[in-house]
């Protein structure tokens, strides 16, 4: 709370403003006790002259000041606000569509198939595979789909390229890292990721956690 004691140590200049709700944090009536003249510097500021000819500021009477003193948000301020949330809504829009994650299954690496039913957990010595569906995702974006192991090391990766130039790379295996014969335990988690024009992850669209139990 600013007081009158604050008052006496204020430099010439200063200025009193308050983000809260209320003007309780800024003691009004001491510094108007203290003022020997007081007046309307311009619209919502008030200039308060002390006894050694210091002048402090008062802005919008200590309240809320990026309403008050801004006039409740003009025109301007209120145009930028609901132009940025059409901008918003057109782009979820023009990029609707999900990529979807079909399952995570055990996987028989001669094979090159998935097997039994979708799970969550498996053993250090099982391997395992995610299952994408692309064909939700529209053509203009440029996706990959990741495994990271507890380490936060990518096992297995499908990509980067457009949902069509991936829709026949439908499993995305997680692999044992170089020179392991079995997969660490802890949280694996596979990622289907919208990448920039940089080649850089901007939004995931798709993602399954499993657990490898030690």
């Amino acid at each position: 709370m600013i007081c009158a004691e604050h008052y006496e140590l204020m430099k010439d200049g200063a200025i009193l403003s308050n983000t809260g709700h209320f003007n309780v944090e800024i003691e009004i009536p001491a510094l108007r006790k203290l003022s020997t003249e007081q007046r309307n510097a311009r619209e919502f500021v008030e200039e308060f002259t002390m006894s050694d000819g210091r002048r402090l500021y008062l802005v919008a009477d200590g309240r809320l000041v990026n309403l008050a003193a801004a006039e409740g948000h003009p025109a301007l301020v209120m145009d930028m606000s609901f132009a940025n949330q059409a901008l918003g809504l057109e782009y979820a829009v023009a990029h609707a569509g999900d990529a979807k994650v079909v399952g995570v299954y055990a996987y028989n690496p001669a094979g090159k198939q998935t097997s039994g039913a979708d799970r969550e957990r498996f053993a250090r010595n099982e391997d395992f595979a995610a299952v994408v569906d692309w064909s939700g995702l529209p053509d203009n974006i440029t996706v990959e789909a990741v495994w990271f192991d507890s380490f936060e090391n990518i096992v297995g990766s499908v990509g980067p390229g457009t949902p069509s130039r991936l829709r026949d790379q439908t499993i995305v295996t997680a692999e044992a890292p170089k020179g392991l014969k079995y997969h660490l335990p802890g949280q694996y988690i596979f990622a289907i990721e919208r990448l920039d024009n940089g080649g850089r992850p901007v939004e995931v669209i798709g993602r399954r956690v499993v657990y490898v139990e030690r």
